[in-house]
């Protein structure tokens, strides 16, 4: 995004959402206690399939949930699919490919309490490893605001000696409508229901209720606000840190009008900034005298149409016919 960006809209907008979803069923960052204890609450857990440690919750029930967190936002960096193009066949490489998204709050305070709500759960990670294990937590700032950004993703694939016991499930054909992916799917690395990202667009119905419908992961914009779900898992590298993953579960397209402004604005920029090509200058043709051209006649054509007989010999027989 840039200057052609509306911000001062998509902030208005972003505030008025967060106001809204306070009375939402969902979890959202940012509605989250004020107080940094909050995190107190959750507890991170050692998993085997896939080797990973999540942040759960405990049900009424007792049973325990993975804690899956909401987040409104403004696209600002996207690699979304459907994947049309690989840029490598080594099945090394294709197992660090991921769909990802870049979230913006463009300052807004219920993003940025958000941010400060990401931090804590970081922390709450950094205590369950030995010091220093885990990779420091890192928040670009906005390029088009001030602010800070966040990055989720999810890869496509998961290692079989990550998760021996896991299914490996088909690609959705709007993911993978060239069947790329699928046939890097090997037994040593699978695509499974923990890689899938799901794709929704938010409207209101005839009763003024809010639904959600599927859509193609193709139609979100840089400029969107849209409303993620994520999860935060940490994994172990292979250097032997461990990093905090903002793990991507779905993308909701709440309000699309500021990205098609966006682009309208640079589409409109761009043509006035074509600059106004000046013909050459070009001689073609001959000098000529105006006066001789206007009063000399063309020659006339001695011969008629059909007539076979030259000049010189009609001439001497009409001379003949005088002599008689």
């Amino acid at each position: 995004m840039d200057a052609h960006y509306n911000i001062t809209g998509a902030q208005v907008c972003l505030t008025q959402y967060a106001s809204q979803e306070q009375n939402s069923d969902q979890r959202y960052l940012s509605e989250v206690d004020a107080d940094t204890e909050w995190v107190s609450s959750f507890d991170v857990h050692a998993y085997n399939d896939p080797v990973c440690w999540r942040l759960i919750r405990r049900t009424e029930g007792g049973e325990p949930e993975e804690a899956v967190f909401n987040l409104m936002g403004v696209v600002a960096a996207k690699d979304l699919p459907p994947v049309k193009e690989l840029h490598t066949r080594s099945s090394r490489s294709a197992a660090f490919m991921q769909q990802s998204i870049t979230l913006t709050g463009l300052s807004t305070i219920p993003f940025e309490h958000a941010m400060d709500k990401a931090v804590n759960v970081h922390d709450k990670f950094r205590r369950c490893f030995p010091e220093e294990k885990l990779q420091a937590w890192s928040s670009m700032p906005c390029t088009v605001s001030s602010g800070r950004t966040i990055s989720l993703s999810n890869r496509y694939f998961t290692l079989r000696s990550e998760a021996p016991s896991s299914l490996s499930i088909p690609f959705p054909e709007e993911v993978d409508p060239l069947r790329l992916l699928s046939k890097l799917v090997t037994p040593l690395m699978i695509h499974t229901s923990d890689n899938e990202v799901a794709y929704f667009e938010r409207f209101v119905n005839a009763e003024s209720e809010i639904k959600h419908r599927i859509v193609q992961p193709q139609v979100f914009r840089i400029g969107d606000i849209v409303d993620v779900q994520f999860t935060f898992v940490a994994y172990r590298m292979r250097t032997g840190q461990h990093v905090l993953k903002n793990m991507l579960y779905s993308v909701t397209l709440v309000n699309g009008k500021f990205a098609d402004m966006f682009e309208r604005a640079r589409s409109d920029a761009s043509i006035k900034m074509i600059p106004s090509v000046r013909a050459l200058k070009r001689k073609v043709g001959y000098d000529t005298d105006t006066q001789d051209n206007a009063t000399r006649s063309p020659p006339k054509q001695a011969r008629k149409v059909g007539q076979h007989n030259s000049p010189d010999i009609a001439t001497e027989k009409l001379s003949e016919m005088h002599l008689d």
